[in-house]
């Protein structure tokens, strides 16, 4: 009987891992970065649309490959906001036409002498990158001392430790950690960034379609009357100000 018991309550786990992220009709299950400062603006625009076209979403924060993995199975209903390319590595997902957040992608190091220009001369240095940027992890694909790490509290420490030379990440990321830590001495955004305005865009898998045009007709409207532009300040001012240190 207690063989039994244990027997149905493994089941009963097993049911609730597939399950964890069950999505409906009514309910949409999306996937974001967990901690980002940048994850939580894009989460914060997206639900502003989505609550404007009065389609009700769920958000589960995943590391960035698991994400990747949920929404390519059909086990989660799209992401949150990724590059532009991740579309072309994954054809079941939709891109929506119109970018929900840009973001700068700067170099940050605690040496103020390293040059970043141009690019291919970082190579010689030990670089630091946040799983899942797919984009950054092209771009030094072919450079050898490259540590990919799930957060960028971990690139810190590890900057800190002198086990890299510098990281690459969105500046609001990286500035947002650094003032927690109260490192704003001590760690230097590099001049030029790397990428200015870097689009990032949502995806949903292509089976919601009608769901699609609505929120690209509204994305493209929040554009052209500059509310999008207006969201995108209003929520990086806010994540900035949360991390200032009193």
């Amino acid at each position: 009987m207690k063989y039994k018991i244990i027997g149905i309550f493994i089941i009963f786990l097993i049911l609730m891992k597939d399950n964890i992220y069950a999505s409906s009709e009514n309910l949409l299950t999306i996937g974001r970065f967990p901690s980002l400062a940048n994850a939580n603006l894009c989460e914060k625009v997206l639900l502003n649309i989505y609550n404007q076209v009065n389609i009700k979403i769920k958000v589960v924060a995943l590391p960035g490959r698991r994400s990747v993995i949920e929404s390519t199975k059909g086990n989660i209903d799209g992401e949150v906001c990724r590059d532009f390319d991740f579309g072309k590595d994954y054809p079941n997902l939709k891109r929506i036409k119109y970018p929900i957040n840009y973001i700068k992608l700067s170099v940050f190091s605690d040496k103020k002498n390293i040059e970043v220009s141009p690019f291919k001369s970082l190579a010689k240095y030990r670089i630091g990158l946040i799983k899942g940027v797919l984009d950054l992890e092209k771009l030094t694909a072919n450079f050898p001392q490259l540590t990919i790490v799930n957060s960028v509290d971990q690139l810190i420490k590890m900057l800190t430790e002198n086990r890299i030379d510098l990281f690459i990440t969105s500046d609001l990321n990286a500035k947002v950690v650094i003032n927690k830590m109260g490192l704003e001495k001590k760690i230097y955004e590099l001049k030029p960034a790397i990428i200015e305005n870097y689009p990032l865009y949502h995806y949903l898998q292509k089976k919601h379609n009608e769901k699609i045009i609505l929120i690209e007709n509204k994305l493209k409207q929040m554009q052209t009357s500059g509310e999008l532009q207006s969201l995108i300040k209003n929520y990086a001012k806010e994540e900035l100000e949360k991390s200032l240190i009193k």
